[in-house]
C-alpha cells in the first residue's frame, strides 16, 4: 500500500510504500487497515515517473493526476493502488494479485472511486446531481422540474462528465463497487454522494420512465403512449421494442441488448429478445468472471458485414430482424465438470490440480469426438503445425480457438497457437506425474503454477468455457454457446450481428431467441461468403 508521507514538505506530496497482512497467516507484514483506489487506467502511451524508496516506476497520466488529490482526502490510511501496488513487470504475481483483489476490495476500510480532476461548474453538477436523480418520477415521463437550469447552460457539461464518465464502464466497476464497505466517489477536490450516484428506482417501472424523463423533447413525443398501468412485463417489451426498432441502430447497443435478454434469471412473462430492465449485470456470472480477470466480455467480433434490420411485429412481443438459417447443433458437451465460482475466490492447492485435470479430461474428450484421426493424432503428439495437411490444421485450428473463446489477446499477450500447445504441454506432463506417484510429485505441479504461458491459456480456457457448453452443428461447425441451448436448435446469423445466434423453432414458424454463440471460423464475415439465402427472423415469445 502507498502512505502518503505527511512530514515531507515539498509542494508535491510524496508518498511511501509499505508491506500489510490482509488476513493471511503465511503473508508478511502489519495487520492494518487500508483503503484501496478504483479508477481509470486511461491512456498507456502517456507515463510520468513516480519515486519510491529512492526507485522510479513510471505511472500512467491518470494516477499521475489523481495522486495529489488522494493525498488531501479526508482519511489517512494508506491507500492501496493496483498499478503501484501489484508488479505488472511479473505475470505470474499480476495473476496471483488478481485472484486476490476480492479480499482486497472487501478488506479496505474505504474504496475510494477517482472520476477525475473535474472542469468548470462541477460543484453546480454535485449539488444538482440528487434533483436529477429524480426527473424520472413514475407517472411523469415528461415535463422537466423546476430547479433544473437552462438547457443551454454550461451546468449540463459538467452534469453530464460526471455521469458519462467512463469509470462506470470499466469492467472492474461490479467487483470494486460492490464489495466496498465503504464506496466514496473524489472528483478533484469535491466528493460525490455514493447513494446519489448509485439511485436505483424502487419501483422498477421507474427504470423506464426516469429514462424518458432525460430523452430530448422530439424522440420523448414516439414514447408517449406508455401506460402508467401496464403491468411491469407490457411496459418493458413496449420499451424495449421502441428502443431496439429506432432507426439507424448502433449495432453494439441493439446486439447488447438482445444478449441482455438472454441472462438466466430474468423475470417471468418477458419476450425472449426482451432485457428485464431492472436486472443488474452482476447476476451474469461469465460477466463476473471476466471481471476479475480483467476482460472484456464482448471481444471485436464481426460475424455479419450485412445491414441490420430490427422492425417491432405484431404486437408489443414480437420483433422482426433479417438474417441467415446456418445450421441445427447437433451435438452439445456436458459443461465441464468444475465449480461455477472457481475464478472468482480464492481456490487452495488441491482445488487447482483437479481443475488441471478436468480441463484436460474436457479437451480430449472433445478433441476425441470432433477431429479427424489425424487432427486428433497432431494434438497427441503436439507436432509442428506446419507440415499438416491444410484439412487437418484447420480442424485443429478450429479447436484451440474454441477452446480459448476467439479471444485474440488475454492480459495484454497475442493468444496464437503456443497458447494451446504450452497448455497442452502442460497438463500431459501433470497427468503423467499423477501417473507414476499420485499428487506426492509436486515438481511439475510447481513449474505450471509458475510458468506464465501455461498460467495464461489455462485461464482464457477456463474464462471461456466455464459457463457456456461446446457444441458441434450438423454440418461439423464447432463453437461455445450458452448453457440453456438444446439439440435441435437452431444456429443462424442476424444482418450486422457482431456474433451469431442460437433460436428455438416456436409456433407459426417463429423463434425464441436462446443465446449468443461463438463459432469457430465463423466471426470475421465468413457466413455472409457462403451467400446462405436471407430471410425474414419472427423473434417471439418465451422460451
Amino acid at each position: 500500500v502507498l502512505e502518503h508521507n505527511v512530514e515531507d514538505g515539498s509542494s508535491e506530496p510524496t508518498w511511501i510504500p509499505r508491506v500489510i497482512n490482509i488476513g493471511d497467516a503465511d503473508q508478511e507484514g502489519q495487520d492494518i487497515d487500508f483503503d484501496a483506489l478504483s479508477y481509470v487506467w486511461g491512456d498507456y502511451s502517456e507515463t510520468f515517473p513516480l519515486i519510491l524508496n529512492g526507485r522510479e516506476i513510471q505511472i500512467h497520466r491518470s494516477l499521475h493526476v489523481a495522486l495529489p488529490y488522494l493525498s488531501r482526502r479526508p482519511s489517512g490510511r494508506p491507500i492501496w493502488v493496483d498499478a503501484v501496488c501489484i508488479n505488472q513487470q511479473d505475470n505470474v504475481e499480476k495473476m496471483v494479485q488478481i485472484r486476490r483483489m476480492n479480499a482486497i476490495y472487501r478488506r479496505g476500510i474505504q474504496v475510494w472511486v477517482w472520476l477525475g480532476p473535474g472542469i468548470d461548474h462541477t460543484a453546480e453538477a454535485i449539488t444538482l446531481l440528487p434533483l436529477i436523480a429524480h426527473t424520472g418520477a413514475r407517472g411523469s415521463p415528461t415535463g422537466m422540474p423546476p430547479g433544473l437550469p437552462p438547457v443551454f447552460s454550461p451546468i449540463w457539461t459538467s452534469v453530464f462528465n460526471i455521469i458519462s464518465n467512463s469509470w462506470f464502464g470499466r469492467v472492474w466497476i461490479v467487483q470494486e463497487s460492490a464489495l466496498a464497505q465503504d464506496l466514496r466517489f473524489l472528483m478533484g477536490t469535491h466528493e460525490i454522494d455514493a447513494e446519489t450516484l448509485n439511485t436505483v428506482y424502487f419501483d422498477p417501472h421507474d427504470r423506464v420512465y426516469g429514462t424518458l424523463g432525460l430523452l430530448p423533447d422530439d424522440q420523448r413525443g414516439s414514447f408517449r403512449h406508455f401506460s402508467d398501468t401496464a403491468s411491469l412485463a407490457e411496459l418493458y417489451a413496449s420499451f424495449g421494442q421502441r428502443i431496439l426498432t429506432q432507426p439507424d441502430p448502433v449495432a453494439p447497443m441493439l446486439f447488447a441488448l438482445l444478449q441482455r435478454g438472454t441472462i438466466p434469471g430474468k423475470m417471468s412473462n418477458l419476450p425472449s429478445w426482451c432485457p428485464d430492465f431492472h436486472q443488474s449485470s452482476e447476476s451474469l456470472a461469465w460477466y463476473e468472471d471476466g471481471i476479475t480477470l480483467g476482460l472484456d466480455t464482448r471481444r471485436n467480433f464481426h460475424a455479419s458485414r450485412g445491414n441490420i434490420t430490427a422492425l417491432p411485429g405484431e404486437g408489443a412481443h414480437e420483433l422482426v430482424s433479417r438474417g441467415s438459417l446456418v445450421d441445427d447443433i447437433a451435438q452439445i458437451y456436458e459443461r465441464i465438470p468444475i465449480a461455477l465460482d472457481f475464478l472468482r475466490r480464492e481456490i487452495n492447492t488441491t482445488e487447482v490440480l483437479e481443475a488441471y485435470l478436468h480441463l484436460r479430461e474436457f479437451e480430449r474428450s472433445i478433441a476425441r469426438n470432433s477431429l479427424s484421426p489425424r487432427a486428433f493424432e497432431v494434438t497427441e503428439s503436439l507436432e509442428p503445425l506446419a507440415g499438416v495437411e491444410e484439412d487437418n490444421r484447420t480442424e485443429v485450428d478450429r479447436l484451440w480457438k474454441t477452446l480459448f473463446g476467439g479471444f485474440l489477446t488475454f492480459q495484454g499477450r497475442e493468444v496464437t497457437f503456443e497458447y494451446y500447445y504450452a497448455l497442452r504441454r502442460g497438463l500431459d506432463e501433470l497427468a503423467a506425474s499423477v501417473e507414476r506417484s499420485g499428487l506426492r510429485d509436486k515438481e511439475v505441479f510447481r513449474a505450471l503454477t509458475t510458468n506464465g504461458l501455461f498460467q495464461k491459456a489455462f485461464f482464457c480456457a477456463m474464462y471461456s468455457i466455464l459457463h457456456r457448453k461446446v457444441f458441434v452443428t450438423t454440418g461439423g461447425w464447432l463453437g461455445l454457446g450458452g448453457v440453456p441451448m438444446h439439440t435441435g436448435d437452431k444456429f443462424i446469423l442476424l444482418n450486422g450481428a457482431q456474433m451469431p445466434h442460437v433460436l428455438r423453432t416456436s409456433l407459426g414458424g417463429k423463434y425464441s431467441l436462446v443465446c449468443e454463440a461463438y463459432l469457430s471460423g465463423a466471426m470475421y464475415g465468413e457466413l455472409d461468403d457462403l451467400n446462405l439465402p436471407e430471410v425474414d427472423i419472427y423473434l417471439c415469445d418465451v422460451n
